[in-house]
């Protein structure tokens, strides 16, 4: 909130041309850099007004922005999870992505959407398998002058509606997360000549857990769904075929990976005659 509200009052300072050379010395004080250092010479060169909105941007506001979102997706993503729509419809949102420094915020909105998907199956998932156990369920069935149990086939249409959600939240949330796990850019990258809160060595730790935070949907996707299968062809395959991911993972994050893995049963069934059938 203080990044949002500091951007705006930055915003319409420069717009009116108020302070902008003395505003300029404090950035380049605030990131450190000598007035000669080129890099940063070359952000502030043009206009006085859009050099500093833009050194602004890309050195001190999205670097901070990126470490406060890194933080709480790491500690939990839910917690970041409602900041992301009002996040989404600000102005330093639309600013920061059209600045060379969006690359790290675009991994923490992509680790956010993830999660977004991951509950969206959750709830279709619950869904299919709860109008499957009715459409399992005996229901009295008459016979001539008998009446006897027959199947559920009055929920029969919900359980294949149900199955079918549930199958295309499935894939939509398997396509995100391989999509991004193919790119070759690893997640949250250190950006050079930026302002950042956080020591070195925390930043490498942050990243190690944001590449654990990325795979648990996908585990508790194949766990709940007891596909094993899935594991070895998917998940293991997307893994080992991602220039990043082995090279991020914490090797304590391996293991437990493996261990959860070795929980799933490996005579499962799957896809589920249910889930086949939509």
């Amino acid at each position: 909130l203080c990044l949002l509200v500091f951007w705006t009052i930055a915003r319409d300072k420069a717009s009116e041309g108020e302070s902008v050379e003395q505003a300029q010395e404090g950035l380049k004080a605030l990131v450190g850099e000598d007035m000669q250092t080129p890099g940063l010479l070359e952000i502030l060169a043009g206009d006085p007004r859009e050099a500093f909105l833009r050194a602004a941007l890309g050195t001190a506001i999205v670097p901070l922005l990126a470490d406060t979102l890194l933080c709480l997706c790491v500690k939990e993503p839910a917690l970041a999870l409602p900041m992301l729509p009002p996040l989404q419809a600000s102005v330093l949102w639309t600013d920061a992505f059209n600045s060379a420094a969006a690359n790290n915020l675009s991994d923490l909105e992509w680790l956010l959407l993830l999660y977004v998907k991951h509950n969206a199956w959750k709830v279709a998932f619950r869904e299919a398998s709860a109008q499957q156990a009715l459409a399992a369920k005996p229901t009295l069935v008459r016979f001539g002058a008998a009446v006897q149990p027959g199947p559920g086939s009055g929920h029969a249409a919900e359980a294949d509606k149900a199955a079918q959600e549930s199958k295309i939240a499935r894939e939509a949330l398997l396509d995100w997360a391989q999509d991004r796990l193919a790119r070759p850019r690893p997640l949250v990258e250190p950006q050079p000549r930026s302002q950042t809160a956080l020591p070195e060595a925390h930043v490498q730790n942050l990243r190690k857990a944001l590449a654990w935070r990325a795979l648990l949907p996908l585990i508790n996707l194949f766990e709940a769904e007891l596909d094993f299968q899935g594991v070895m062809q998917d998940l293991f395959v997307s893994i080992d075929e991602s220039p990043w991911m082995l090279k991020m993972l914490d090797q304590r994050h391996a293991r437990a990976l493996l261990s959860r893995v070795a929980h799933i049963p490996m005579s499962s069934e799957w896809p589920p005659p249910w889930l086949k059938a939509a």
